[in-house]
């Protein structure tokens, strides 16, 4: 190869990473830290593979060295600039990575929120329709007060007035018995047995008691000390770290990570622990 020459691949190689400018300091720099000596003649030039006979093959082998430094450079930058995208895709593997775990976190989370709402809901309404059912069962019971206690009356008081007439006729027969007080004795007894008799038929006819679903357990609802606040306190529990806090803690999760419990029996009983700033 004779000086100032190099193949078209090197030399398209280096016109990739390297502006001719490049090239001409570089073998400038090198000639100056490297200048030719007569002892030099008769090396090899291990690019080419020739003898060294003259300055002008000299600085031939000066450009080769130029142009080897060079690309070894272009080659060494192009291997960091692999490196560094190696590195940033891996990085974006691993963002992407933690950011599908906090979606599923968040969906589980939102999972139990939701269950815990369904539950709540559930128990609200099963209370809901006891009440209907007891209100029900008085109006009931009214009604049949209403309807019923009158007419026993009635047919106590008829009772009592046909055994007064039946055993006070032959009273007033004998002149010397007391007529008025017979009739008020035999009116007492009739009027009892009638009395008896109209209170078991109606024993035996009231309405039951409807068969009610049986009413999940009341919560029961927690307040600070009067002198402190005097209102009712709501819990706040934190999704990601099952922990529950007071209204007023300073550690209260962000809006999307809360959950409200009525009191700290409910949130202990979802699995979460109090918060060990705010004792709630």
């Amino acid at each position: 190869m004779s000086d100032g020459t190099r193949s078209a691949e090197a030399l398209q190689k280096l016109a990739k990473h390297a502006p001719p400018e490049a090239f001409e300091q570089e073998y400038e720099k090198l000639l100056r830290n490297h200048p030719f000596r007569a002892e030099l003649i008769g090396s090899e030039n291990p690019y080419t593979g020739r003898e060294i006979a003259s300055e002008t093959d000299y600085r031939g082998f000066l450009r080769e060295c130029a142009y080897a430094s060079l690309l070894d450079r272009a080659e060494r930058q192009a291997e960091n600039g692999r490196k560094a995208d190696r590195q940033l895709e891996r990085r974006e593997k691993e963002a992407a990575q933690a950011a599908e775990e906090a979606r599923m976190l968040q969906a589980e989370a939102d999972k139990r929120s939701d269950a815990f709402r369904a539950e709540r809901d559930k128990a609200v309404r099963a209370r809901r329709e006891t009440r209907v059912g007891l209100i029900g069962l008085a109006a009931a019971l009214l009604i049949f007060a209403a309807i019923f206690l009158p007419r026993l009356e009635r047919t106590a008081y008829q009772k009592g007035f046909t055994a007064a007439q039946t055993e006070t006729e032959p009273v007033r027969a004998d002149q010397t018995a007391d007529p008025e007080a017979a009739y008020q004795s035999a009116y007492a007894a009739g009027f009892a047995a009638g009395k008896k008799e109209s209170e078991d038929a109606v024993r035996a006819s009231a309405p039951t008691e409807p068969e009610t679903e049986q009413a999940a357990p009341e919560t029961v609802e927690e307040t600070w000390p009067a002198e402190e606040t005097g209102e009712k306190i709501t819990y706040i529990g934190n999704l990601n770290s099952h922990i529950f806090h007071r209204s007023d803690c300073k550690n209260l999760p962000a809006e999307k990570n809360r959950i409200t419990f009525d009191s700290r029996e409910q949130a202990e009983e979802y699995g979460y622990t109090p918060c060990s700033n705010c004792n709630p």
